[in-house]
């Protein structure tokens, strides 16, 4: 099965290097992109990828979820 197209609030943190309260804020800034599903808060994985200068592969190896 394929990765998803879209992170957690929290997976985009950690590639980031920061904690969840800062990716946050980061969303919210409108610093990295963020997708608002009713409660539910979600990254797309290619914007992110293309903001750090990375592919995609390599994003999902920075996050390590295998």
């Amino acid at each position: 099965m394929g990765r998803p197209l879209t992170l957690t609030v929290e997976q985009a943190g950690r590639a980031l290097g920061v904690g969840r309260s800062t990716a946050y804020e980061l969303v919210r800034a409108d610093l990295i992109r963020g997708l608002h599903l009713r409660r539910r808060v979600v990254v797309p994985v290619a914007p992110l990828a293309d903001q750090l200068g990375v592919t995609v592969e390599e994003l999902w190896r920075a996050i390590g979820d295998d």
